[in-house]
């Protein structure tokens, strides 16, 4: 789902938490009673200083401070980071190659057949690596070592991974919900939020194994209890502000590409616009990750944009021009830019390949053989080895070859039609692109009504949420703060779009200059129903509101309710109902219109959640309507914790709920409290 995601969540934890998260050598080397010597090694993996690594091995091993199956098991970590594999795998095999020890060394063991079913399981031996990892879980089970969950679920990971390509879907289906429990044991028993980074990223891996085998709604699922496990994560004492905006964009991006491959533009339009508001997605590691999603949905421009910086984040994660890279970076780069219609593009990158594909070779061949001869003892080996090695490399050759003449031929072809409709298919995209840079233009606008800051006093806790369904839409929130009085509103603008947005413009406004003037709420309604109503409307549009002007000292509100949705005071802890109140028309339809306000003595200690009816109204695929009793009980259901962090449920509980339909209204929530 992402080329270089993994990488950097590696470095990014490593420099957050003074500890790498998923080091190759994995979860098991949080152990307390190790031996000094162990720890002094266990140091230089995190520092990834590999020859220090191999230096201790070798002389602790002599000097009796570790065990050869313990020396064995730190070499092969190191041959990992130097991305040795198969030198790795044959020090992993030397540890097992006598069956389980019953002594000292159980634990290296046991280690190493962990590691060896990783590695295995990456390099698509899945057979094998449930043969080694099986026998493991059963150990750990009966030594009751359930409460490792950072070792634990690796393993339960690795073996779902296996069985999902061994065609098991059942018995991966299991394994990965064993993990989802141990996963949630692990969440509850970290008050401070310290190892939910790496709990994010073991739901981040089995949503990526599902989606690798082209399962989306189990994808889907997986990336849905990441995002909750992301959202408790954000609570936390010890949350980290730059990992809870990379995974939040790296979620919303994986989300945008799943709606994608399942046909639902609009909502991976979503999902990826939510990806843009990160500061995650201003990094080139991000642009390049975006890539597959921009390809999907055939926006190839943009694409090919985000691959102008594809040498720099490779440089960055140095990552060389190697066989694999050339064709998992470089020709997809070449075909994006052919999509494009960008052809010096993609035949500078085509050069490229061409010129670097000799040496690439040679020196793929040379570390073939040199890795080979590491692992065997004899020259015969060594020469078998390394001419099987050669003949793979010529298969390769052969297929990238053909590779790049299916491409130049398809980009000789695509150049011929393109040029054919170049002319229609530039004015075509002129025509959408100013579309959608006024469409881009008016929400901005729109969006830059609502305020995204709330008053900072004191006991006051207030936070509210406007979500349009379409680009522009007709919900509106707002607040003036006049002393130690506080005027606030929620509104419905009939219809949708445009002319919606437009309307909501004029109340906001409205609200706004009436509530400098320190009018009451009813006299507000009153006064914008005036300007709203009669000849200048129309179209006979109207808002819904509910206006209330609150004293921060005392608590008492004065409010009117001018035909809109009764709001919910109380809630968790303090139950919680519906308000009731006298009924008023909604603004706009009929003029000269008095209308009604109305008081309570004090509301301090109670929540309050005013919403449109884009939240009682939310449909699902089904069209079965959330409905107000819902709402009610969801409310009454959530703990307070803040403001944010109620309307973020009910925001949550509202995606839930429509289960991928397409929102069919405008959805705006506000919550306050004194």
């Amino acid at each position: 789902m992402r080329a270089f995601y993994l990488v950097v969540v590696a470095v990014l934890l490593c420099a957050c938490n003074g500890k790498q998260d998923e080091n190759p050598v994995g979860g098991i080397l949080d152990e307390k009673n190790i031996s000094a010597a162990e720890k002094l090694i266990i140091k230089y993996l995190d520092l990834y200083d590999t020859d220090r690594i191999f230096a201790l091995a070798d002389s602790l091993e002599k000097t009796g401070d570790i065990s050869a199956m313990t020396a064995n098991y730190y070499r092969a970590g190191a041959a990992i980071y130097l991305d040795n594999l198969k030198e790795a795998e044959a020090y992993l095999k030397k540890n097992i190659t006598n069956g389980m020890p019953h002594d000292a060394d159980l634990r290296p063991y046991l280690k190493s057949k962990t590691l060896l079913a990783r590695l295995l399981s990456g390099g698509g031996k899945h057979g094998e690596a449930l043969a080694e990892a099986l026998p493991v879980l059963a150990v750990l089970d009966s030594l009751g070592a359930t409460q490792n969950w950072a070792e634990m679920t690796l393993l339960t990971i690795t073996i779902g991974v296996s069985q999902q390509n061994l065609h098991q879907p059942k018995e991966a289906a299991a394994t990965f919900e064993k993990t989802h429990q141990m996963l949630r044991q692990w969440m509850d028993a970290d008050s401070t939020g310290r190892e939910y980074p790496r709990i994010i990223t073991r739901y981040d891996n089995i949503a990526t194994s599902y989606f690798n085998t082209s399962q989306y709604a189990e994808a889907r699922k997986w990336l849905e209890r990441e995002d909750s496990a992301l959202t408790i994560y954000f609570f936390k004492p010890a949350a980290n502000a730059q990992q809870v905006d990379m995974f939040k964009g790296s979620v919303a991006l994986d989300q945008a590409q799943i709606s994608q491959e399942l046909g639902m533009d609009k909502q991976a339009f979503g999902y990826y616009n939510a990806f843009l508001q990160t500061n995650f997605s201003k990094t080139p590691l991000a642009s390049i990750n975006a890539v597959d999603y921009l390809n999907l949905a055939k926006r190839y421009d943009e694409a090919a944009d985000n691959y102008a910086k594809l040498d720099e984040v490779m440089n960055e994660m140095e990552f060389g021009i190697t066989l694999d890279n050339i064709g998992l970076y470089l020709l997809p780069k070449m075909r994006t830019n052919i999509l494009a219609g960008r052809k010096d593009s993609a035949l500078a990158v085509g050069m490229k390949i061409i010129e670097c594909y000799d040496s690439v070779l040679a020196h793929h061949k040379q570390d073939a053989a040199a890795e080979l001869a590491t692992i065997y003892d004899t020259q015969g080996k060594e020469r078998q080895i390394a001419q099987q090695q050669a003949r793979l490399s010529r298969v390769r050759v052969i297929a990238l070859i053909v590779s790049m003449i299916a491409l130049l031929v398809f980009f000789i072809i695509y150049t011929i039609v393109r040029q054919r409709a170049a002319k229609r298919l530039a004015e075509m995209r002129a025509a959408k692109e100013r579309i959608e840079s006024e469409l881009s233009i008016a929400r901005n606008i729109q969006m830059s009504m609502v305020p995204s800051v709330f008053p900072d006093i004191e006991g006051l806790d207030m936070y509210a949420q406007m979500t349009p369904a379409k680009e522009v839409g007709g919900d509106l929130y707002g607040y003036q703060l006049e002393d130690n009085k506080l005027y606030f509103t929620v509104g419905d603008v009939s219809g949708k779009g445009v002319p919606a947005s437009l309307f909501m413009a004029q109340a906001t406004r409205l609200f706004l200059t009436l509530a400098k003037q320190r009018m009451m709420p009813a006299d507000i309604c009153t006064k914008m129903n005036d300007a709203l109503s009669g000849n200048d409307n129309e179209n006979g549009m109207f808002v819904t509101m509910f206006i209330g002007l609150l004293d921060l000292q005392t608590g008492h509100l004065d409010f009117c309710n001018a035909g809109h949705n009764p709001p919910v005071i109380g809630g968790g802890d303090h139950g919680g109902d519906f308000m009731e109140m006298a009924p008023n028309a909604p603004i706009g339809l009929f003029p000269g219109l008095e209308y009604e306000g109305e008081e309570i003595e004090s509301v301090k200690g109670r929540a309050m959640v005013i919403y449109t009816d884009g939240l009682n109204e939310a449909e699902n695929l089904q069209q079965e309507q959330l409905g107000e009793e819902r709402v009610l009980e969801l409310i009454r259901a959530t703990h307070y914790e803040s403001a944010r962090q109620v309307v973020t449920t009910l925001v949550r509980s509202v995606e839930q709920h429509r289960d991928g339909a397409e929102p069919n209204d405008d959805l705006t929530i506000m919550c306050l409290k004194i």
